[in-house]
């Protein structure tokens, strides 16, 4: 993203980062109720605990709070001893759980920032927007 590069604050859209969250908990949810792989157990993390986490990401993601991020926090150092894949190596459910967790408490400052979200493409338009607000 443009402003990420040019290390720019911003907000990230809520709705995407909604339904984003939502679509891989679903996803991730089976995968933690079978932990096929064993991942889960071997990290000494239960499969209740596991659910639970997720649980809670889907609650907090819909109306963040600063607050909150103490609470990710958390819940990513529960899997950060989980080691990522090698090249051409699927992620383990746990590796995936522990992504999911770093991103959504790196992108959390972010959801609660209420600046501009669209950007300009004609330096006119923002003028003209600036003198509409003032």
């Amino acid at each position: 993203m443009v402003a990420d590069n040019l290390r720019r604050d911003h907000q990230v859209c809520r709705s995407h980062i909604e339904r984003n969250t939502e679509s891989l908990i679903e996803d991730l949810q089976s995968a933690v109720a079978a932990d096929a792989d064993g991942s889960i157990a071997a990290i000494g993390v239960t499969l209740e605990q596991a659910q639970a986490d997720l649980k809670l990401l889907g609650e907090l993601v819909v109306k963040p709070k600063p607050e909150d991020v103490n609470e990710l926090e958390t819940m990513h150092y529960r899997y950060y001893a989980v080691s990522p894949p090698w090249a051409g190596e699927k992620a383990t459910t746990d590796c995936r759980l522990r992504l999911l967790f770093l991103d959504r408490w790196n992108l959390w400052p972010r959801l609660r920032e209420y600046c501009t979200l669209r950007g300009y493409k004609r330096s006119k338009s923002a003028v003209n927007v600036g003198r509409l607000l003032a």
